[in-house]
C-alpha cells in the first residue's frame, strides 16, 4: 500500500482514529485513578547488635532490611491496622541510601509503602516503623547470663595459653641459659666485635717480642670462647623466637577479647531507641512521574490502534472509479468496460 491511500483512508475517516486515541486515552485515566496509591517513605539506620560466638563475634543475625521485608511484619501491621492478614505481604520495599563512606556496617535504609490515601499511607508506615524496631530486637535479642558465661569461658581458656607459652619460653630460656635472648645476643654481638679489632690492633703492631705474642695468643683463645658463645645463642635464636612469637599472639587474643567484651557491655547499656532510629519521618512521595508515565504509555497504545485500524481499512477498500484504479495501480486506464444494460 502506498503513502497516499493510507493518508487518504486517514482523512476519510480521521473520527475513527481521534475515537480509538481518546478511547485509549481514557482507559489509562481510569487505570490510574482506580489504581492510584500514595506513597510514604521514611529512612531508617540500626546499630548491629553484638553477639557472641564460639571463637569471636559478629554483628545482627536478621538485619533490618530483612525484618522490613518480611511477612511477619507485614502482618503484625495490618493486625495492627485493621486490615486482613496477608493484605501487606510484599507492600513494604526497602532499599540502601548509597553512602560516601563506603561500605558501612550500619546502612541507611529507605523504607516505603503504598495505600489509598496520604494519611492512611503515612500511619501504616509509622507502624510499619514501631513494629519493626520490636521485631529487631526480638531477633538479634541475646542472654546476657548465657554471653557473659561464654565470654568468662573464653576469658579463661585464652589466658591459661597465655600463661602455658609464657612458662614454655622461661623454662626453655631457663634451661639453655637463654634469658633475654635478643639482648645478650646484641652485648655478645659487640664483645665479638671489639675483641676482634684489638686483635687485629695487636697482629699489626709492629714490636715482635715474645710478650707481645703471648697478648696476642690470649686474645685469641678468649675470641675463640666469645665466639663460641655467640654461635651457641644464635643457634637458639630460631626455637626462642618460635616461643616469644606464640606469647605475644596469647597477649593480643587476650586483649582483643577484653576489648570485644567491653563493646559488648558498652552496646547492652544503650536503650533500644539508640540501637533502632528513625532518621526521616514517613513523608508523602510525588507520583507525578508515574502517572505522566501512564498518560504516555496509554496515548502511544491509541495511536497505534488508529494507525493500525486505518491501515487495515485501506487494505480492505477496493477501488471504485477509473481514477481510483490508476491511483492504485500506478498506470492509466487504456480500456473501459460499461455495465451489461438489462
Amino acid at each position: 500500500m502506498d503513502t497516499s491511500t493510507f493518508m487518504a483512508t486517514l482523512r476519510r475517516l480521521w473520527y475513527l482514529a481521534l475515537a480509538l486515541i481518546l478511547i485509549s486515552v481514557g482507559a489509562g485515566v481510569i487505570y490510574d485513578r482506580y489504581s492510584y496509591k500514595d506513597e510514604a517513605q521514611a529512612t531508617v539506620t540500626a546499630l548491629d547488635v553484638v553477639t557472641t560466638r564460639a571463637a569471636g563475634y559478629s554483628g545482627a543475625q536478621v538485619t533490618v532490611d530483612s525484618i522490613l521485608k518480611s511477612d511477619q511484619l507485614a502482618d503484625r501491621v495490618a493486625q495492627r491496622a485493621g486490615e486482613p492478614p496477608g493484605s501487606l505481604s510484599k507492600q513494604i520495599s526497602v532499599n540502601v541510601v548509597p553512602s560516601l563512606a563506603g561500605a558501612t556496617i550500619s546502612p541507611l535504609y529507605s523504607v516505603r509503602i503504598k495505600a489509598k490515601g496520604k494519611e492512611r499511607a503515612v500511619y501504616l508506615l509509622n507502624v510499619a516503623l514501631e513494629e519493626g524496631r520490636t521485631l529487631y530486637l526480638e531477633q538479634n535479642s541475646v542472654d546476657l547470663k548465657a554471653v557473659q558465661a561464654s565470654l568468662a569461658q573464653e576469658n579463661k581458656l585464652a589466658d591459661d595459653q597465655l600463661t602455658a607459652a609464657r612458662d614454655t619460653l622461661n623454662r626453655f630460656a631457663a634451661d639453655k641459659n637463654a634469658i633475654s635472648l635478643p639482648d645478650r645476643l646484641h652485648r655478645q654481638m659487640d664483645v665479638v666485635a671489639a675483641m676482634r679489632q684489638q686483635l687485629s690492633a695487636l697482629q699489626a703492631a709492629e714490636a715482635a717480642s715474645y710478650s707481645a705474642r703471648r697478648g696476642s695468643a690470649a686474645l685469641a683463645a678468649s675470641l675463640a670462647g666469645e665466639q663460641s658463645e655467640l654461635d651457641r645463642l644464635n643457634a637458639l635464636k630460631p626455637e626462642y623466637d618460635r616461643l616469644a612469637f606464640e606469647v605475644s599472639a596469647g597477649e593480643a587474643r587476650v586483649t582483643r577479647l577484653h576489648e570485644s567484651e567491653a563493646a559488648f557491655i558498652v552496646d547492652q547499656q544503650l536503650p533500644a531507641t539508640a540501637r533502632y532510629k528513625v532518621l526521616d519521618s514517613p513523608r508523602i512521595e510525588s507520583q507525578l512521574v508515574w502517572s505522566l508515565l501512564i498518560y504516555l504509555l496509554a496515548l502511544l497504545a491509541g495511536v497505534l490502534a488508529a494507525f493500525a485500524a486505518i491501515y487495515v481499512v485501506a487494505l480492505s477498500d477496493k477501488p471504485t472509479t477509473p481514477e481510483e484504479v490508476s491511483r492504485a495501480f500506478g498506470a492509466p486506464v487504456l480500456v473501459r468496460i460499461p455495465k451489461e444494460s438489462v
